[in-house]
């Protein structure tokens, strides 16, 4: 599947940064399991939500990448919390996503 989103975008896997390398390894390990567990979501969710933080506060962005890293960062925000956040905590952070994005 990532291979395919990379074809799709016209890249290839030499084609990547070693930290893209490594984001890659990591999300493709988890995809070719048979279940990905909440415990690889936990491990995964926050090296990926300190990166997608750091390209989103780069200056040279453009206007497309901005709100691309800022939409990123918003979910993977969103998920971390859902995921790590444990029972009472999680039904109200739940519903207050719920009222804040009118679900």
């Amino acid at each position: 599947m990532i291979s395919e989103i990379l074809q799709s975008l016209g890249l290839k896997y030499e084609d990547l940064k070693p930290e893209e390398k490594k984001v890659y390894d990591a999300w493709s390990a988890v995809l070719q399991k048979p279940d990905v567990t909440i415990e690889d979501l936990k491990r995964i969710l926050p090296a990926e939500l300190q990166k997608a933080r750091a390209e989103h506060e780069k200056y040279e962005n453009t206007e497309k990448a901005e709100l691309f890293w800022k939409a990123y960062v918003r979910i993977l925000s969103m998920l971390t919390s859902i995921i790590t956040t444990p029972g009472q905590e999680r039904e109200a952070l739940k519903e207050q996503l719920a009222k804040k994005f009118s679900l």
